[in-house]
């Protein structure tokens, strides 16, 4: 703990040993400044408003930038249909990147009602600075592009102290008779927060059986006190986490705690979850049983379009072309806590909806032509998340469309106008969802794409020209990830076109594009760019030799690595991901290459590096570099190799090779 009598004996040598600072570095008014803190700090005793920090445990302070105090989050599940929830939250803000665990908001719907709303902030000798009262807040929206959610607002307030260090107090109650979604606790918020004290308590007088899943709690000693009607969750003593390059998110290694009750009332429905059977019953008989109807005509409509179609895959297709070309994605906030879908009829009439709309109109399009699909949910996202199958519950931030055919397996993206029939590479691809049937619903997992599909491949002939300039013909293959990632070219205009690859390839000095074409193809899902580039002076004289860099188009890539690293934590990559480049280098008359650097390779669990030049007469070169790397989660000292690998690339890819003068 921080005892006063403790810090008076070398101040400055304790406090900067907390900041990882030399102490030969202190001058003299940061001691007055550790001064003034140790006086703040007696001067709490005294005070009764601001919370007492002189208990917090010293190694809380180190590499933190806010410590929470103290956070007590009271639950009151009163019955079936009504829950008030309780919160205080008391913050010591260290500096400013410790505003971030200090915000102070409140997320609300229309079935919530706010009794109370305050923040305060407390200078360290325990003045109030400021005291903000509910109607003092900003009341604002709180919409995601694609979340299912649709009736989200906030409460916010957003003018904190431009001093450091300062004490923020949020403190709110509200009431709601949604009890479907419980409030979760998750102590650890933000990276460089420590936590003196959490407490997460469950009062339930009724009984109700609650579903919970819980996380980390052995590794930070989470307590748990069970009695009648009643849970309690507390933790002490975490310590600031720093944030490391290459990790999994945070989420995955701090405690937490996910809690649901089998019974609940939503929006004025009721339902009870006892296994995933009953989460799909209840989501089909509840949000969609009744929206799937369309008119006569459309129906119709349907069948002439797939007329003389004997391949179902080619029906799903048409039609899916069909409601691209047709309806336009649009956030809409109607039905049901935003998770029941428009109606397929009004999206026809409208030709436009959001994630769950699209999703049940395609799949009453599809069922107009007797081809099953089902509505899916799904956490969409460039950072994997799964549905958790171990907690019971809804779930998810997306609507998807699943479709099996007895050739394949489609997942279709009903809020793209121009992806292909089946495409989902790098939003919901590879992750576990929730599949609902008229019957049930189960957990599935989506499309996996290969590792090497995620492909950039780069092939160019560049002719060096006698005026030492470069004319260089390339084509650049994109598939997986880097298909939907190219899509934006199509819609640039003639000057952004030319800015992007001068921006691409900086490294070339006076590039310039003479011409481009993209060619977008659905069927195999690449698209291709074509591309004629020149350059002045690309080769340099040395003596009575020519310097010629033979990586043409060097991406301006920004290595982001951390030689200085030391790896705390699992070494993770979030992507799969492969760059290839190949070159025909032909040289003029008057210069020739006589000798070539030997190939390189190197190989990792986690990807490789390789690089070759081959002669194949003396104004010929052959050039082939590829890097690559695995998706996955890795042991921390493979992060070692990793630097290696992409130090290694950054030195090769900029390796030139001397010419002579025939």
């Amino acid at each position: 703990m921080i005892h006063i009598s403790n810090l008076l004996v070398s101040p400055q040598i304790k406090f900067w040993q907390s900041m990882r600072v030399k102490p030969e570095f202190i001058s003299i008014q940061w001691f007055f400044l550790f001064t003034l803190l140790i006086i703040s700090l007696s001067a709490f005793a005294q005070k009764t408003n601001p919370p007492n920090i002189s208990d917090i445990d010293e190694e809380l302070f180190q590499d933190a930038n806010a410590v929470i105090i103290d956070q007590l989050t009271e639950v009151n599940l009163i019955d079936q249909s009504k829950m008030i929830i309780n919160s205080s939250e008391s913050i010591l803000v260290l500096n400013e990147n410790g505003n971030s665990a200090a915000r102070a908001y409140l997320l609300y719907d229309k079935s919530i009602k706010v009794n109370k709303l305050t923040v305060a902030y407390y200078d360290m000798l325990g003045n109030v600075l400021k005291r903000i009262k509910k109607n003092k807040f900003t009341d604002g929206s709180a919409i995601s592009n694609h979340s299912l959610y649709e009736d989200n607002r906030i409460y916010f307030y957003d003018k904190t102290p431009l001093t450091y260090p300062y004490i923020m107090v949020l403190e709110y109650e509200y009431e709601t008779s949604n009890t479907l979604f419980m409030p979760s606790w998750r102590p650890v918020m933000h990276y460089g927060t420590s936590v003196a004290r959490s407490i997460y308590t469950v009062i339930n007088p009724d009984h109700i059986e609650l579903k919970r899943m819980a996380k980390n709690f052995d590794a930070y000693g989470v307590d748990l006190q069970e009695e009648k009607g009643r849970l309690t969750f507390s933790v002490k003593s975490i310590k600031a986490i720093e944030r490391e390059d290459y990790s999994l998110s945070l989420n995955e290694f701090v405690p937490s705690l996910k809690i649901s009750p089998s019974k609940f009332l939503f929006e004025g429905i009721s339902g009870e979850f006892d296994n995933w059977e009953s989460v799909g019953q209840w989501i089909y008989s509840e949000l969609l049983s009744t929206q799937g109807e369309l008119p006569e005509e459309v129906l119709s409509e349907m069948n002439d379009l797939v007329a003389g179609l004997n391949n179902d895959k080619d029906k799903v297709r048409l039609i899916y072309e069909y409601m691209q070309n047709r309806c336009r994605y649009i956030s809409v906030q109607i039905g049901v806590g935003g998770w029941k879908p428009m109606s397929a009829a009004n999206v026809h009439a409208t030709a436009y909806g959001d994630c769950k709309a699209l999703t049940n109109y395609t799949m009453s399009l599809l069922k107009a032509v007797g081809i099953q699909s089902f509505y899916t949910i799904v956490y969409g996202g460039n950072k994997t998340r799964d549905i958790d199958k171990d907690f019971i519950s809804l779930q998810g931030n997306h609507a998807i469309l699943y479709v099996p055919l007895e050739s394949d397996t489609l997942w279709l993206e009903c809020t793209s106008e121009d992806n292909p029939c089946g495409y989902i590479a790098d939003f919901t691809d590879d992750r576990d969802v929730f599949v609902v049937y008229p019957d049930g619903g189960q957990i599935m997992h989506t499309k996996k794409y290969e590792d090497s599909t995620h492909l950039e491949k780069t092939i160019g002939v560049c002719q060096i020209r006698e005026d030492k300039s470069i004319h260089v013909d390339v084509s650049v293959i994109n598939r997986g990830s880097y298909y939907g990632g190219a899509k934006f070219l199509l819609d640039l205009k003639e000057d952004e076109v030319e800015k992007y690859y001068k921006d691409q390839w900086g490294l070339v000095a006076g590039l310039r594009l003479d011409a481009y074409s993209f060619a977008d193809n659905k069927d195999t899902e690449i698209l291709e760019e074509r591309l004629i580039v020149t350059a002045p002076d690309y080769i340099k004289s040395l003596g009575n030799s020519v310097v010629l860099r033979p990586y043409i188009l060097l991406d301006n890539i920004n290595y982001r690595i951390n030689a200085s690293l030391v790896k705390k934590r699992e070494f993770y990559l979030s992507s799969s991901k492969t760059f290839v480049s190949e070159f025909t280098i032909l040289l003029p008359d008057d210069l020739s290459v006589e000798t070539l650097p030997e190939p390189i390779e190197v190989c990792y669990t986690f990807g490789k590096y390789m690089v070759k030049m081959d002669k194949v007469d003396a104004h010929t070169i052959k050039y082939y570099r590829e890097i690559s790397q695995i998706k996955g989660v890795y042991p921390k000292e493979e992060y070692v190799n990793y630097v290696k690998m992409l130090q290694l690339a950054k030195k090769k890819d900029a390796l030139n090779i001397l010419l002579n003068h025939m």
